[in-house]
């Protein structure tokens, strides 16, 4: 072999490792996901948690993402692979959401599982080549969306070849979309269009969840035992509720009596309140809301009584405000901020959004806005107890 041989094929071979260091270092030029949430066991929130776990995230300059790395697509647009990956953060099953790697493929999973609609506020999808051929689609509104669903937008302005975008849907108010954007601007971030941009809602199945973990809060030992007078309880406004989330909380159930004459109660179809053994009279009781078959309590009497105030005068409780327009009620207490909003599963602490259980809305009813006992105890940092035998919530402050 002639030394000028021999110097080209070690030209060569230079080349080749230096093209290979250097695609090694570009393929590692982005940062590494986040710190994940601890989960609670419950797919709907733990997919919300996972997504907003990742909010400020910022693909590489020179385009590559973990995101699109996990994917295997490293250096192309990352906002359905996000869409996958939080999914499997969350534990959540490919039968429940797919690794869907492009917008197509999350229609065609759920479509296949009978979960996939138009919107009547959105684009005029089903005349659109990229639903030709699929049949027996519904149609709903985005005041039908739940927080976790994922949504299909359009983002240039051709819409014949369909949505070019995937999200995460958080809300619907004052005819805005909140969503969770993975590869916006290049960013993960919480994002707001209107509903005409998108084409579709995809609805995982999360309630196929069949695995519990031990420590969730069974509806069955938690809530009344017997439902046999709810009708009489339950004859209430169907208005919809926007509250935010009340995660899986351990609570001791306890039929003795004597302990309901601590802290503050609330019974199932009564007018009273009890703060510490003495009795007040309140102009609503709480009762079983029939969809979620959850106790619901009138925010701002039990608020007052937990914190410490005069119930008598809780209508003027400096604390507590009402949004008439968006039907919020706002709680300021120890520096947080905490939300309620009639019409949404979502309640927020100092602007975090957080789902509550067993479809449970916070709504307004005679002129109250009533929310779930959890919720509310949770909100406001208290332990929260319940008697079966005789329908008492138990807000223990002490």
């Amino acid at each position: 072999m002639t030394y000028k041989f021999k110097t080209i094929i070690s030209i060569a071979v230079l080349c080749i490792i230096l093209i290979n260091a250097n695609c090694f270092v570009f393929a590692a030029d982005y940062e590494d996901p986040f710190p994940l949430p601890e989960l609670t066991g419950d797919w709907r929130i733990d997919y919300i948690e996972v997504a907003k776990s990742q909010l400020g995230y910022t693909e590489a300059e020179d385009g590559s993402s973990y995101f699109g790395a996990w994917a295997d697509q490293t250096y192309r647009p990352w906002c359905s692979e996000f869409a996958a990956w939080c999914a499997e953060q969350a534990g959540i099953p490919e039968t429940v959401i797919p690794i869907g790697l492009s917008t197509e493929s999350y229609r065609d999973f759920f479509y296949d599982e009978n979960r996939y609609y138009y919107i009547d506020e959105g684009i005029d999808a089903q005349n659109t080549e990229f639903m030709e051929g699929f049949t027996n689609v519904d149609t709903i509104s985005f005041n039908d969306a739940e927080p976790g669903d994922i949504i299909l937008k359009e983002t240039n302005g051709y819409i014949n070849d369909g949505p070019d975008h995937t999200g995460i849907f958080l809300n619907y108010e004052n005819g805005e979309v909140e969503y969770i954007s993975g590869n916006s601007s290049n960013n993960v971030e919480i994002c707001k269009s209107t509903p005409d941009k998108f084409h579709g809602i995809c609805k995982p199945d999360f309630e196929q969840k069949d695995i519990i973990d031990s420590e969730e809060i069974s509806l069955e030992d938690n809530e009344p035992d017997s439902l046999d007078n709810q009708d009489s309880y339950s004859n209430k406004s169907d208005i919809t509720t926007s509250e935010i989330v009340v995660s899986d909380i351990p609570v001791e159930t306890t039929t003795e009596k004597e302990t309901i004459s601590n802290d503050v109660c609330v019974s199932i179809g009564s007018n009273e309140i009890t703060i510490e053994d003495k009795k007040y009279m309140i102009d609503v009781a709480a009762y079983i809301q029939s969809e979620s078959n959850s106790t619901l309590v009138p925010l701002r009497f039990v608020a007052v009584a937990i914190l410490g105030e005069n119930v008598s005068d809780a209508q003027n409780s400096s604390a507590i405000s009402w949004d008439t327009n968006t039907k919020t009620a706002t709680i300021n207490v120890n520096g947080n901020i905490i939300k309620f909003t009639s019409g949404s599963r979502l309640m927020y602490k100092n602007n975090s959004p957080m789902l509550m259980d067993n479809g449970v809305k916070a709504e307004i009813t005679d002129g109250r806005m009533f929310i779930p006992f959890r919720a509310l105890g949770r909100a406001l940092g208290v332990q929260v107890d319940w008697d079966a035998e005789s329908k008492t919530a138990i807000y223990k402050t002490k």
